[in-house]
């Protein structure tokens, strides 16, 4: 959120001083053509220059006040950059060439287009403006018939104010692109700064994040020991429970089908010497029965203590066991 209004403070800044360039370069181009209109009402006194002038002059004031306009400003720079474009390169015929005030016009253009332009358009315009300062050079050297110096018989101080109104637009636009790279430079600090606090939080998530997962896998660790534990540990009460169940069947079984069958001979044996026969009978296999009983309990005891404590609790809960 607040790159995003950084970055609309900073567009709006740069907007900002395209802006004021445009307006500085309107406002020399009409101060410089009011000098001429002067010149020409009450110095030579010449109508061609002035209605030239006042032609001139009507033009870039229109220019000016559609800047001051609301509306599309990337289309009032690229429309008024084509016609400072074609403004310089007559001012360069008919203003004596390079040895007049065209190389100063030329190299206006050069920061005019530093400041309004980025990317690709800059070197699109850079390029064209190269090129014909290449051609003005080549015009200039082989071809100088093709150009005149209507400001020869200028007065000396027509001269100087036309030239210190170029080195005042060029100082301007030489400030205004000393703020916009200043501007530009802040906010690359800015964000390099908000960079370096993402970073930090990145690696302070990085770190909770690796801290989070040593603790899941320590507890994933701890999980599969108790399963294991809990695993073994069914797997004791399942082998007593078998033996349990082979003892039952096969050591327990035995003496209680005796006592049954002693039982049901008492039931139909009338002597008296063969019943206490059959009673002591009875008791040795009750004894038997009491000491199968013992040897199981302490079998199943030795093997899991802690799954015969459980059946105790539930016998006695189911039988009201004391």
């Amino acid at each position: 959120m607040e790159s995003q209004e950084t970055l609309e403070d900073s567009q709006s800044v740069k907007s900002a001083i395209e802006k004021k360039i445009l307006l500085q370069i309107l406002s020399v181009s009409l101060a410089g053509v009011i000098l001429y209109i002067i010149n020409g009402l009450f110095i030579v006194k010449s109508f061609e220059i002035l209605r030239e002038s006042c032609i001139v002059f009507v033009f870039y004031a229109v220019l000016f006040i559609w800047v001051l306009r609301p509306g599309s400003f990337l289309l009032k720079k690229r429309v008024i950059t084509l016609v400072i474009l074609l403004s310089v390169l007559a001012s360069y015929f008919v203003m004596g060439g390079m040895k007049g005030l065209g190389a100063f016009d030329f190299l206006n253009m050069f920061l005019f287009i530093s400041i309004l332009f980025q990317g690709k358009e800059r070197n699109t315009y850079s390029i064209i403006l190269a090129v014909l300062f290449l051609i003005a050079l080549f015009i200039q050297s082989n071809y100088s018939a093709f150009i005149t110096n209507r400001a020869a018989n200028d007065p000396q101080w027509l001269f100087s104010l036309s030239l210190s109104l170029r080195f005042f637009l060029a100082f301007n636009i030489g400030l205004a692109l000393r703020i916009a790279y200043s501007k530009e430079h802040n906010r690359s600090r800015q964000l390099l700064q908000e960079i370096q606090a993402l970073n930090v939080d990145i690696t302070s998530q990085n770190e909770e994040l690796t801290s989070m997962q040593e603790e899941l896998k320590a507890n994933n660790d701890k999980l599969e020991m108790l399963v294991m534990e809990r695993t073994k540990k069914l797997e004791i009460q399942n082998e007593t429970l078998v033996m349990y169940a082979y003892m039952n069947s096969h050591v327990f079984r035995g003496p209680v089908c005796r006592i049954q069958g002693i039982l049901n001979l008492l039931e139909i044996e009338k002597d008296e010497k063969m019943r206490l026969e059959l009673n002591g009978y009875l008791l040795n296999e009750v004894k038997e029965i009491d000491k199968v009983v013992k040897d199981i309990s302490l079998l199943l005891y030795e093997s899991n203590p802690e799954f015969i404590e459980e059946i105790r609790l539930k016998a006695k809960k189911l039988y009201s066991l004391s």
